[in-house]
Formats: structure tokens, sequence, C-alpha cells
């Protein structure tokens, strides 16, 4: 597999963090890819091959563009040999406010992306690009004609993303709202109107994905490292992991299947296990 990336323009970069184009070229049986998501919507042109998405108990397969809302656990999805696609990755709050999907209702879930963007022009223009500076140069095209009729949040709600992120999740959602004089109830109305997601959720996987980087880093033991964590505690962590990453520490750091872009561009953890590892 081979990631590439484009940075979208300065002026949108508050919605949108990368443009993306991934590529497989196997000879091999199909790959079952694992993803942990870290919560960002996401937009998917498929340009060649197939892809099929399983989140939860439902199975995705699309052939035209799709608009994925925040998916809050590991998911799967299954690659042919030759197959090519390539997104958007937004920000915590960009698909809202650059498309004004409720982000409730496409949390979890995989849309086709006709419900939300009616474009048929900037849509083959993605799909006709022959480099990724095409691709990106499209995007641009068509996402910055949106910075002039962006969908509105209150300002309280950035500011907490803001804190949460760069707290590492370490801060309780009842200390934003006093910050903020604002109730609970009213944070959470629009973290989920606009995220898709309540404050304090938002804040565990955040909080989650800081540990998870800091264990990639550890080379020896990384099991017995939680401790050296502070994440509520150690029954706690386990109880997200097997959530978040659907097995147990002690499985997941012992797995000798290759792994590939641990952290890619800090939106995605990704995990590859091929068949024949699975079965040898």
């Amino acid at each position: 597999m081979r990631v590439t990336y484009q940075d979208p323009s300065s002026q949108l970069k508050p919605y949108i963090r990368a443009y993306y184009t991934v590529y497989f070229n196997m000879h091999s049986a199909p790959a079952d890819i694992k993803v942990f998501p870290v919560g960002n919507p996401q937009m998917i042109f498929y340009k060649e091959g197939e892809v099929t998405t399983y989140i939860k108990n439902n199975t995705f397969f699309f052939k035209a563009p799709t608009l994925h809302g925040h998916i809050l656990q590991h998911f799967k999805f299954k690659i042919l040999p030759e197959t090519q696609f390539t997104g958007i990755a937004f920000t915590p709050l960009g698909m809202y406010k650059l498309l004004g999907a409720n982000a409730k209702d496409v949390r979890d879930y995989i849309k086709p992306l006709s419900e939300f963007v009616d474009n048929k022009e900037y849509i083959q223009k993605v799909m006709r690009a022959k480099s990724d500076e095409e691709v990106a140069a499209a995007h641009d095209a068509f996402f910055l004609e949106k910075l002039d009729a962006l969908f509105p949040i209150p300002p309280i709600i950035e500011q907490c993303i803001e804190d949460i992120c760069i707290l590492g999740g370490q801060i309780s959602i009842d200390v934003l709202a006093k910050k903020y004089n604002c109730s609970r109830r009213y944070l959470e109305k629009h973290f989920s109107y606009g995220i898709g997601n309540s404050p304090g959720n938002f804040s565990k996987r955040i909080r989650f994905l800081e540990v998870i980087k800091k264990l990639e880093t550890i080379s020896q033991d990384r099991e017995q490292q939680l401790s050296n964590f502070d994440f509520y505690n150690r029954a706690h962590f386990l109880k997200d992991f097997r959530y978040y990453l659907g097995e147990d520490p002690y499985l997941y750091f012992k797995n000798t299947h290759p792994q590939f872009d641990i952290i890619v561009r800090g939106f995605y953890l990704i995990i590859e296990k091929r068949k024949s590892e699975e079965t040898a």
C-alpha cells in the first residue's frame, strides 16, 4: 500500500486536514484492513478496483463517491488488487461547516456523496484527475467557494474542541462548561450536531489516541507500560482498548502482521492483516 498526501489551500486548513490518495497493488488475496479512526469525517472517491467496508453490523459497498461520518471504533475494509481511491480528511467540524451535514445522522455510517454534493462537474474533475495535484486543485476550487457561506456553529464549541485537543483529552466536560459559562446539555447538543459525538466521548478518544501514539514509540513491554499513563485506571483503559482496537493489548502488541504508517498524519491508525497470515 502507498499513501500520498496533498495539503489543502491555506484558507481551507481550519476545515480540511489533508487530501490523500491510497494505492494498492497486491498480487495475493484481498487484504483485510483494520482501521482505527480518531475523529475525522471523510469523503472518498473510488477511482479503480473495489472497496467493501464493514462498520459494526453493516456492510457498505459503493462505486460512486461517498461521505463517511465519524466512525467511533475500529472497522474493516476489504481491498481488491489494483485498487485506488482518493479522499478528504476533514477536521472535526469541517464536514459540517463546509457541507452542512448533520454529523449525528452519519455517525458510524457511509452515505452516497450525492446526498450532500450535487456538483457533478466537481466530482468528474476529481474522478478524471491524473495526478494528486489535479485532485487537490479540484477540491480546492470546490471548497473555496463554500467559505462565503459556512454553516454556523456556536464559537464555544470550536473553543472546546481546541481545548480538548491541546490538552490531549485531559479535561472534564464540567470544567469546559464552567469555563465558557454554558450548560453541559448545551455542549452535548451542539457537539452531537456538528461532530456526531458527545464532548465526553470526543475527549476520551483523543486521550486514547495520545496513549497509543506514546505506546507505539516503546519497543518493549508495551502492555506493562500502560500503568504509566494517566487514563482513569487500567480497567477503564483495557475496556477502551478492546472497544477501539477490537482486541486485548497483549494480543495487539504481540501481533507480527505487517504494520505500515502506524499513525498516518495523526488521523488514522491502520493495521494490515493479510489472509495468508491469518490462516498460517
